[in-house]
C-alpha cells in the first residue's frame, strides 16, 4: 500500500493523492479526472482523493478496475474532494456508494447543477457538503439514509426546489441545513425523527408552505427553525415536543398551528410553542401531499381533518404555463378536481400531477423512446435535444436527476430503486416530456 503524509504541500505538487493518507491505486474516470482509491474488501473500494487538479464536470464511477479485478465504489472518504472549488455541473452520487465521509465535498462551491444522492447511501458525514453554495433544484435525502452529520449541508444556499427527508433518518443534528436559504414549498419532518438540533433549519427563509413535525419528535433545540417563513405548522404529537424557548425565533407568531384534537391547551402553555397564538385542532392522520414537479405546481391543505367530521380538503395550484391534471394515490387516480375533499379515516399519500399547456404554436412532435420498459433497472433514453433527465417515484419525489452529456441518448441505472411505477421527465430544447416506466424485481 502506498503511504503519503497528509499535507497540503504535497497535494499542491500534484505528485500524490490530495487529502488521502493511504491509497492503493489511482485511475482516470470517464470525465478525465484521476481519482485515488483505497481497497476495503475483496470487491469494494473507497474513493479517497485525487491527483492533479479537479476542474470541470465530474462523473463518479460505480465500479473501477485494478489489477484485472473489478471493484465496487462503496464509499467517498473523509476530505476526498475537500475545497475542490473548480468542479462544476451536477453531482451524482452512484447507487453503489453507502457512505459519504466527513468533509467529503466541503467547500466545493463551483457546482452549478443538481445534487443526486444514490439510494444506497446510509450515512452522510459531518460537513459533507458544507459550503456547496452552487447546487440548484430540489434535494432528496433517500430513505436509505439513517444518519446525517452536523453541518452536512450548512450554507448550501443555492437549492431552489423542495427538500425531502427520507423516512429512516432518526435525528436532524446541529446546523444540518442551516442557511439553506433557497428551499421552497413545504417541509415534512418524518415520523422516524426523534430530535432536531441547534439551528438545524435556521434561516431557511424561502419555505413557502407548511412545516409538518412527525409524531416521534420529542426534542427541538434553540433556533431549530429560526427565521423560517412557513405559512403554517402541523404537529402530529398529542403532547407537545420539548422545545427551546427560541426554537421558533422570528417565525411569525400568528400563523396557524395545527395540533391533535384535545391538545391545544397544552401546546399554548408549553415552552417554545407558546410563541404562537393561533392554534387549531385536527385528527392527526398522516396525510402527505406531494407535487409531481414543484416547477409545475404546488400542493397545500385547504383544511385538515376536523375533529368532528374528519373532512379534509387539499388543493393543487399550477404554475403559469401549466395545468392541473389529477391526484394519484398508490398508482391509482383518485380525483381530477384541483380542490379535492374527502373524509379522512386512515393515513393517505396523495400526489398532484401537472402538465404543460401547449397551444398550436408551441406543440412539437417528439419521438422519446424508453427501453426496455418494463425494466429490471437499466433503461435507455433516446430523444433529440435532451438537456435534463429526472426520475420521479409514485409520490412525486425526484429520486434521480442528470444532465446527459449526449443530447440524443442516455443510459440510466435504476436497479437500486424499488419495483413500481416511475415517471421519467425529459427536458428538451423544445419543451418537457413525461413518460411512465415500470421497474420490476430482478
Amino acid at each position: 500500500m502506498k503511504k503519503h503524509i497528509f499535507t497540503l504541500v504535497f497535494a499542491l505538487l500534484g505528485s500524490v493523492c490530495a487529502w488521502a493518507q493511504d491509497y492503493d491505486f489511482s485511475a482516470v474516470c470517464s470525465t478525465g479526472q484521476t481519482l485515488c482509491y483505497q481497497i476495503r474488501g475483496s470487491a469494494a473500494v473507497a474513493l479517497v482523493g485525487y491527483e492533479g487538479n479537479m476542474t470541470g464536470e465530474i462523473t463518479l464511477p460505480e465500479t473501477v478496475e485494478y489489477g484485472g479485478d473489478i471493484y465496487n465504489v462503496t464509499a467517498i472518504g473523509d476530505h476526498a474532494f475537500f475545497e475542490c472549488g473548480d468542479l462544476t455541473g451536477s453531482l451524482n452520487i452512484p447507487n453503489s456508494v453507502t457512505e459519504l465521509g466527513n468533509y467529503a465535498f466541503n467547500g466545493c462551491d463551483g457546482f452549478n447543477g443538481t445534487l443526486s444522492i444514490g439510494n444506497s447511501v446510509t450515512m452522510i458525514g459531518i460537513s459533507a457538503f458544507q459550503g456547496c453554495i452552487g447546487f440548484t433544484g430540489s434535494l432528496t435525502i433517500p430513505n436509505s439514509v439513517t444518519s446525517i452529520g452536523k453541518y452536512a449541508f450548512n450554507g448550501c444556499s443555492g437549492f431552489s426546489g423542495s427538500l425531502t427527508i427520507g423516512n429512516s433518518v432518526t435525528e436532524i443534528k446541529d446546523n444540518t441545513f442551516c442557511h439553506c436559504e433557497g428551499f421552497t414549498g413545504s417541509l415534512i419532518i418524518p415520523n422516524s425523527v426523534t430530535s432536531i438540533g441547534n439551528c438545524a433549519f435556521q434561516s431557511c427563509r424561502s419555505f413557502d408552505g407548511s412545516l409538518t413535525i412527525g409524531s416521534s419528535v420529542t426534542d427541538m433545540d434553540y433556533w431549530a427553525f429560526g427565521f423560517c417563513s412557513f405559512l403554517s405548522i402541523i404537529s402530529k404529537r398529542s403532547t407537545p415536543s420539548t422545545a427551546d424557548e427560541d426554537c421558533f425565533c422570528w417565525v411569525a407568531d400568528s400563523i396557524p398551528v395545527y395540533v391533535p384534537c384535545g391538545s391545544s391547551g397544552a401546546y399554548s402553555q408549553a415552552e417554545g410553542w407558546n410563541h404562537f397564538s393561533n392554534f387549531h385542532e385536527f385528527k392527526p392522520y398522516d396525510i402527505n401531499l406531494f407535487s409531481s414537479d414543484v416547477t409545475m405546481g404546488s400542493v397545500a391543505f385547504a383544511q385538515l381533518p376536523d375533529c368532528e367530521t374528519g373532512i379534509c380538503k387539499v388543493k393543487a395550484s399550477p404554475m403559469p404555463g401549466f395545468k392541473f391534471d389529477y391526484w394519484m394515490e398508490n398508482g391509482a387516480q383518485v380525483s381530477t378536481e384541483a380542490e379535492y375533499s374527502f373524509v379522512a379515516t386512515a393515513d393517505r399519500t396523495l400526489t398532484a400531477y401537472f402538465s404543460e399547456i401547449l397551444d398550436v404554436n408551441s406543440f412539437f412532435d417528439t419521438d422519446l423512446q424508453l427501453f426496455p420498459n418494463p425494466t429490471c433497472g437499466i433503461i435507455n433514453v433516446q430523444c433529440d435535444g435532451m438537456k435534463h433527465i429526472a426520475v420521479m417515484n409514485a409520490l412525486g419525489q425526484v429520486v434521480y436527476e442528470t444532465e446527459p452529456t449526449d443530447a440524443q441518448s442516455a443510459q440510466i441505472d435504476l436497479s437500486g430503486f424499488g419495483s413500481g411505477m416511475y415517471v421519467v421527465r425529459v427536458v428538451t430544447e423544445n419543451g418537457l416530456i413525461n413518460r411512465q416506466v415500470i421497474i420490476t424485481e430482478q
